[in-house]
């Protein structure tokens, strides 16, 4: 009776479905110069017209008002189902009753006649879905897909994105289903998400939208609910009326802050009525709720995690897919269940530093007859440089061997708490974990502390001492190259610099110490990360160096990931090679008036080549990374007589009292906060001496902000 009644809602969901054009985008890929390789995706109801032969894509750039029509041929190798029924259930694609749904490629090169920041690649079609439920005159609107590309003379060619897992359009109601586009972009340009609306038309370049039916908009696209992730493009909804309606989704790319180029999804969802089924379900990274939120890995380290999946339907099997485009390299394994449990590997290289994340989309679907039930799930992986501090279990004062020397050092930090190591193991392997807030005498971090990585310094990491006693490691950086006494180091000399919102700071980058000097080089490229949010790009001056000015040398940069990565290269162009030590550079960073006090500035070098004046390659050298923690300043006042506001004692045990000696303040605010920004007092004074209550707060480094009646700010740093 249940499939007799399913069969009958499928005969009048076909007789109102006269159309094939229902979902599809556009994706190009630069060949050289000023060629594309474009490829459009359609998908087609196979209860429709039979699919055409080509199609024609425009290409028009408003502001020059050049056209360029071109037609695209059909793939026949890749035109698959994707109707997700289960196989012994035939659909209109194979002439059977359920609803069907085929994707079909149209490939081609196109080349542009001319430089434009506005080019746009568009294609239209008559006409969409008449079954359509949220479009006003559906039938009378075309179906237009529409992608565009900014190349203008200061940025390299763009690459669109490319949405890496299988596409589904058939859906039950009264479920909710998480899915994620899984955009990748193979130029590491940030991406952004959101809801558009559907193209009804588009002359030369500029779009005509479709009108809603009310109550139907962008953000409430389907009867339920329906929920999208901006930053990651991670998608939620949950339809409780059948019915066929249109939905897109654009995503937006940006290269140091300019946009570069977008793309919109358009896809007509499908539902269907709701039958007894539970949605399969994969677990976060080792069987946490940990999905979205960031898992860190070093360059040249093993990322080895596990995914369990479930289905509340014990009769059903679980089958769990990746995409493997979006990650070369990565595998997945999966145990031998009904439920299984997929293992996740990936050894990234120096070459998969970026700032982006990579996103990985994994697939559960269950056997459930009639439509399979399918859910993706988007993991987002970060590849950090951070091989030169990584923590390797037991070294816990970071003096590269596990000996009875590491004991003092728990004794030490004992009882302190931190942030847990991500993917964390007793393994002898370096591994991640962003840094403490404190320190050991010897500068080392006391992440180090914790071996075990549960975030404690505790009774546990004796034991690890033990199991990796005698170990000895060297730590490498990115490059391969190791830590050796004797040899110049290439570092950034933060000493006695204060990281400050809504400041620059002038970084010098240093090859070489007076007791250990570089000896014959000619030129070095790499590049420069900065791992903290900017306000605009970081930037490198020679003006200061001893390898070469503008007279005797070329500074050669671009910023590349966004404001806080740099492209660079300083060659001589004597032909002379030069030996000595110091300042080689200088690095303007500059901080973000918003940036959060108490997170770190890291920088970082990265794919880094020194040659000399023969070019061959040099390789005895360091590599050092560095992190300063954003901070407000120790002290900014603009009074001249510094006992016109004291602070006292400092460190504090448990009281800190504030004295106003300046005739000028009747009335203050007073704002303490920790390290993280966390507010821990406010309040309105007049008296000219106040004591503040500290014993609540916790052993750390506090800020103390004081605004006065007059708009006069002043700042102070505290210990306790």
């Amino acid at each position: 009776m249940r499939y007799y009644f399913f069969l009958l809602m499928l005969c009048s969901y076909l007789n109102s479905n006269a159309t094939h054009l229902s979902s599809g985008e556009i994706q190009y890929t630069h060949l050289n110069g000023l060629n594309f390789y474009v490829r459009v995706k359609m998908v087609r109801d196979c209860s429709g017209a039979p699919a055409l032969g080509s199609i024609v894509l425009n290409s028009y750039s408003p502001t020059l008002l050049q056209n360029v029509n071109t037609n695209l041929g059909l793939n026949l190798l890749q035109g698959y189902n994707i109707s997700g029924f289960c196989p012994s259930l035939s659909t209109t694609c194979y002439g059977g009753a359920y609803p069907g749904y085929e994707v079909l490629y149209y490939e081609g090169n196109v080349t542009l006649p001319a430089v434009a920041n506005d080019w746009v690649f568009s294609t239209s079609h008559c006409c969409r879905n008449n079954a359509l439920d949220n479009i006003q005159n559906p039938g009378l609107q075309n179906f237009v897909l529409m992608n565009t590309l900014n190349i203008t003379g200061g940025l390299p060619p763009n690459n669109s994105v490319q949405f890496m897992l299988g596409d589904q359009y058939i859906f039950k109601t009264n479920q909710t289903y998480n899915t994620n586009l899984i955009a990748n972009d193979m130029d590491g340009d940030s991406l952004s998400y959101s809801i558009s609306t559907p193209i009804a038309s588009i002359t030369n370049g500029i779009p005509t939208f479709c009108n809603f039916v009310a109550p139907y908009n962008n953000a409430s696209p389907i009867p339920g609910t329906f929920n999208l992730d901006p930053s990651n493009g991670n998608i939620s909804f949950n339809c409780n009326i059948q019915g066929t309606y249109a939905v897109a989704i654009k995503v937006n790319e940006y290269r140091n802050g300019v946009l570069v180029g977008s793309v919109i999804k358009d896809m007509n969802l499908t539902f269907i009525a709701d039958t007894p089924n539970n949605l399969p379900t994969l677990s976060g990274v080792n069987g946490t709720p940990n999905y979205s939120t960031s898992i860190n890995v070093c360059a040249g380290n093993s990322l080895i995690f596990t995914v369990n999946s479930g289905d509340l339907d014990l009769s059903d099997s679980v089958f769990i897919t990746m995409n493997t485009n979006n990650i070369p390299g990565s595998t997945l394994t999966m145990s031998n269940a009904a439920q299984p449990i997929g293992t996740f590997t990936w050894t990234p290289s120096a070459a998969d530093i970026r700032p982006q994340p990579y996103v990985l989309g994994l697939k559960a679907r269950d056997n459930h007859c009639d439509l399979l039930g399918t859910q993706n799930f988007a993991y987002l992986i970060y590849v950090n440089q951070c091989n030169l501090d990584t923590v390797w279990p037991g070294d816990a004062n970071a003096d590269f061997v596990v000996n009875n020397f590491d004991v003092l050092n728990l004794g030490l930090a004992f009882g302190a708490t931190g942030v847990v190591r991500p993917g964390a193991s007793t393994n002898w392997t370096a591994q991640y974990c962003p840094n403490w807030v404190d320190t050991f005498i010897n500068s080392a971090n006391y992440k180090h502390a914790d071996c075990d990585g549960d975030g404690a310094v505790g009774n546990s990491d004796w034991a690890v001492v033990t199991l990796n006693y005698g170990q000895v490691h060297l730590k490498n950086n990115q490059m391969g190259q190791y830590k050796s006494r004797g040899l110049p180091d290439l570092f950034f000399d933060t000493n006695g610099l204060e990281a400050i919102p809504g400041t620059t700071l002038q970084i010098p980058i240093h090859l070489g110490t007076l007791g250990s000097a570089m000896n014959n080089i000619y030129g070095m490229a790499g590049k420069i990360i900065v791992s903290n949010t900017l306000s605009n790009n970081i930037s490198l001056s020679n003006s200061t160096s001893w390898i070469g000015t503008a007279a005797t040398s070329h500074l050669f940069q671009i910023n590349s990931g966004g404001f806080n990565a740099n492209d660079f290269a300083l060659v001589k162009k004597d032909q002379l090679a030069v030996s000595g030590n110091g300042q080689i550079a200088t690095l303007s960073v500059p901080i973000d008036a918003n940036a959060v006090v108490g997170s770190d500035l890291i920088l970082n070098f990265a794919n880094l080549k020194l040659i000399d004046a023969t070019g061959k390659e040099i390789t005895d050298y360091n590599v050092l990374s560095d992190t300063l923690k954003i901070v407000w300043p120790t002290k900014v006042s603009a009074v001249t007589v510094e006992d016109d506001i004291r602070l006292y004692p400092n460190p504090i045990s448990n009281l800190l009292t504030i004295e106003i000696n300046n005739t000028e303040i009747a009335n203050y605010e007073v704002h303490i906060c920790d390290i993280t920004g966390k507010s821990m007092y406010t309040r309105l004074l007049s008296e000219k001496k106040h004591t503040i209550n500290t014993s609540s707060f916790s052993k750390g480094v506090y800020f103390v902000k004081l605004i006065s009646d007059k708009g006069s700010r002043y700042s102070y740093k505290i210990c306790k």
